[in-house]
């Protein structure tokens, strides 16, 4: 069902992989390699971020706290996602896919899923939960832009989905009453990627009851975060680059 519903559109197709591949191999001459060298160490446990390899075993240990207090905010983060999607792409392997399957799985066999009446953010600090509402926005938007790029491998099973949306129902339970609860206002670049977590969700998996409540919710929140976070000139509220770019 998955591989052939017409109701929901990714940022790209994969009908046109052809004609992308062809394009980024033209325009981006080395960045294929890159991505099969950044997707082989995470085979060997070795997760690419901030500019350099961190060894985080394979599977890691999403629980794992480091003296780094964003080193389980980025790995809960789940970026690599793509970087495996793209190696997948770029050179049909399986392995790749596999990885993507494996890795989502074990995330959701050993992570528990927080209550969501229970479960209060404060009690965690930057990037000492798993669940912490800013990994659980940018983790649903990873997941889903990877399931694009593997959705025709045979890694991808009724099992798997299953497994998969019942973890994106509770990314989306989390999202949408904890986050507004947490944020009084929408000043907050984590409130935006939050809200952008939700907006996916509800965008790509409109076969939930929620999700046409859940994408006029978002989307209203989002336009507040824009008219409160971007000033004047047109420059993000915290006027760097990399911000700028992410929000």
């Amino acid at each position: 069902y998955f591989r052939t519903r017409t109701n929901a559109q990714w940022l790209f197709s994969r009908k046109d992989k052809h004609i992308l591949l062809k394009d980024f191999n033209c325009i981006f001459k080395d960045q294929a390699s890159k991505h099969i060298e950044v997707a082989d160490n995470i085979l060997n446990g070795k997760i690419h971020w901030a500019g350099e390899y961190r060894d985080c075993g394979y599977p890691p240990n999403w629980l794992e706290q480091k003296p780094d207090e964003e080193y389980m905010a980025f790995l809960n983060r789940h970026f690599f996602m793509v970087d495996l999607g793209i190696a997948y792409w770029c050179t049909g392997d399986e392995k790749y896919a596999k990885a993507c399957v494996d890795l989502i799985s074990d995330f959701l066999d050993k992570v528990a899923i927080p209550d969501v009446v229970t479960y209060q953010v404060k009690n965690y600090g930057f990037g000492r939960s798993p669940w912490l509402l800013i990994n659980t926005g940018l983790r649903a938007r990873m997941w889903l832009s990877a399931l694009e790029y593997i959705i025709d491998s045979p890694a991808i099973t009724s099992e798997f989905i299953f497994k998969l949306l019942y973890g994106f129902i509770h990314h989306r339970a989390i999202l949408r009453y904890l986050s507004p609860e947490t944020h009084h206002t929408a000043e907050g670049n984590h409130y935006l990627m939050e809200m952008e977590g939700l907006f996916y969700i509800a965008l790509m998996l409109p076969e939930l009851k929620t999700s046409e409540r859940d994408k006029n919710f978002s989307l209203a929140q989002l336009e507040r975060c824009q008219k409160v976070q971007v000033l004047a000139d047109g420059v993000h509220i915290e006027e760097a680059p990399g911000y700028h770019y992410g929000c």
